[in-house]
C-alpha cells in the first residue's frame, strides 16, 4: 500500500469518526499533495507523486509549521512584554 492510500485510508476513517482535527490535518497534507501533482504534471514527467517525493512534501510541511509557532510565540511574548511595561 504506497503512502498516498494509507493517507486516503486515515481520512477517510477520520471523516466516519468525527475526528475535526484529524480531517483538517489531513486535508491539508492531501491539497499539498494534489499541488505537487499538478506542478509535475506541467514539467515533462505525466506521473504522479511517489512516496519518496511525499515524504519530502510532509518534511516541508512540518518545517513551515514549526516556524509559524517560532512567529507565534515571538509575537505573544511582545504582546506580553508590553501588556508589562504599561502597568
Amino acid at each position: 500500500m504506497s503512502l498516498r492510500e494509507k493517507i486516503n485510508e486515515q481520512f477517510t476513517t477520520a471523516l466516519k469518526n468525527k475526528n475535526k482535527a484529524l480531517v483538517s490535518t489531513l486535508r491539508l497534507v492531501l491539497t499539498a499533495i494534489k499541488e505537487r501533482d499538478i506542478a509535475n504534471r506541467s514539467g515533462a514527467n505525466k506521473e504522479n507523486v511517489k512516496d519518496q517525493e511525499i515524504i519530502k512534501v510532509l518534511r516541508k510541511m512540518k518545517k513551515q509549521s514549526k516556524i509559524q509557532r517560532i512567529c507565534i510565540k515571538r509575537e505573544v511574548g511582545r504582546n506580553y512584554k508590553k501588556q508589562r511595561m504599561k502597568k
